[in-house]
Protein backbone atom coordinates (compact mmCIF):
# COMPACT_ATOMS: atom_id res chain seq x y z
CA UNK A 1 0.00 0.00 0.00
CA UNK A 2 1.53 3.67 -1.07
CA UNK A 3 0.88 6.23 1.28
CA UNK A 4 0.19 9.92 0.38
CA UNK A 5 0.36 13.20 1.96
CA UNK A 6 -2.81 14.92 1.46
CA UNK A 7 -2.46 18.54 -0.30
CA UNK A 8 -5.96 19.66 -0.85
CA UNK A 9 -7.18 21.57 3.12
CA UNK A 10 -10.32 20.32 4.33
CA UNK A 11 -13.74 21.55 2.80
CA UNK A 12 -15.32 24.46 4.63
CA UNK A 13 -18.42 22.37 5.76
CA UNK A 14 -16.22 19.56 6.78
CA UNK A 15 -14.45 21.80 9.35
CA UNK A 16 -17.72 22.98 10.27
CA UNK A 17 -19.39 19.77 10.64
CA UNK A 18 -16.04 19.09 12.88
CA UNK A 19 -17.00 22.24 14.91
CA UNK A 20 -20.68 21.19 15.21
CA UNK A 21 -20.12 17.59 16.73
CA UNK A 22 -17.45 18.81 19.22
CA UNK A 23 -19.70 21.21 20.49
CA UNK A 24 -22.74 18.58 20.68
CA UNK A 25 -19.99 16.64 22.55
CA UNK A 26 -19.43 19.44 25.05
CA UNK A 27 -23.08 20.27 25.23
CA UNK A 28 -24.48 16.87 25.13
CA UNK A 29 -25.53 16.43 29.00
CA UNK A 30 -27.64 20.13 28.83
CA UNK A 31 -29.20 19.09 25.53
CA UNK A 32 -29.99 15.32 26.42
CA UNK A 33 -31.93 17.10 29.45
CA UNK A 34 -33.88 19.35 27.22
CA UNK A 35 -34.11 17.60 24.09
CA UNK A 36 -34.74 13.76 26.30
CA UNK A 37 -36.32 11.48 23.18
CA UNK A 38 -35.78 13.78 20.18
CA UNK A 39 -33.74 14.04 16.92
CA UNK A 40 -31.32 17.67 17.42
CA UNK A 41 -30.28 18.98 14.63
CA UNK A 42 -27.12 21.58 15.11
CA UNK A 43 -25.42 23.90 13.18
CA UNK A 44 -23.19 26.61 13.82
CA UNK A 45 -23.00 25.15 17.28
CA UNK A 46 -26.50 25.77 17.85
CA UNK A 47 -30.08 23.76 17.64
CA UNK A 48 -31.90 24.34 14.77
CA UNK A 49 -33.91 22.07 14.90
CA UNK A 50 -35.13 18.88 17.16
CA UNK A 51 -38.55 15.90 17.13
CA UNK A 52 -39.11 13.02 17.56
CA UNK A 53 -39.23 12.17 14.05
CA UNK A 54 -35.92 12.01 11.99
CA UNK A 55 -37.83 12.04 9.04
CA UNK A 56 -40.07 15.45 9.85
CA UNK A 57 -37.16 17.34 11.34
CA UNK A 58 -35.32 16.85 7.88
CA UNK A 59 -38.03 17.97 6.17
CA UNK A 60 -38.86 20.95 8.26
CA UNK A 61 -34.91 22.36 8.19
CA UNK A 62 -35.28 21.41 4.39
CA UNK A 63 -37.64 23.70 4.50
CA UNK A 64 -36.20 26.38 6.59
CA UNK A 65 -33.25 26.37 3.75
CA UNK A 66 -30.71 24.33 5.26
CA UNK A 67 -28.80 21.52 3.30
CA UNK A 68 -29.24 18.73 5.53
CA UNK A 69 -26.06 17.16 4.37
CA UNK A 70 -24.21 19.75 6.29
CA UNK A 71 -26.06 19.60 9.60
CA UNK A 72 -25.14 17.44 12.47
CA UNK A 73 -27.45 15.16 13.87
CA UNK A 74 -28.45 12.86 16.70
CA UNK A 75 -31.10 11.14 18.44
CA UNK A 76 -31.12 11.90 22.55
CA UNK A 77 -32.17 8.99 24.12
CA UNK A 78 -33.95 9.35 27.67
CA UNK A 79 -33.11 5.79 28.37
CA UNK A 80 -30.19 3.95 26.73
CA UNK A 81 -31.34 1.41 23.98
CA UNK A 82 -30.31 -2.16 24.57
CA UNK A 83 -28.04 -3.03 21.33
CA UNK A 84 -28.95 -6.76 20.14
CA UNK A 85 -26.41 -8.55 18.57
CA UNK A 86 -26.08 -8.76 14.85
CA UNK A 87 -29.00 -5.67 14.86
CA UNK A 88 -28.74 -2.58 13.12
CA UNK A 89 -30.76 0.68 12.91
CA UNK A 90 -32.15 0.89 9.54
CA UNK A 91 -34.12 4.07 8.41
CA UNK A 92 -34.66 6.60 5.89
CA UNK A 93 -34.40 10.01 5.60
CA UNK A 94 -36.58 10.28 2.16
CA UNK A 95 -35.72 11.60 -0.97
CA UNK A 96 -35.17 15.25 -1.55
CA UNK A 97 -38.06 17.10 -3.18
Amino acid sequence: MEWRKVVEPPSPEFVQFRKDSKWFSEHCDELAEQYADNWVGVYKQEVIGASPDSVKLIKELRAKGYNVAYVFFYYLASEEIPRVLGSSLNWSIGKPE
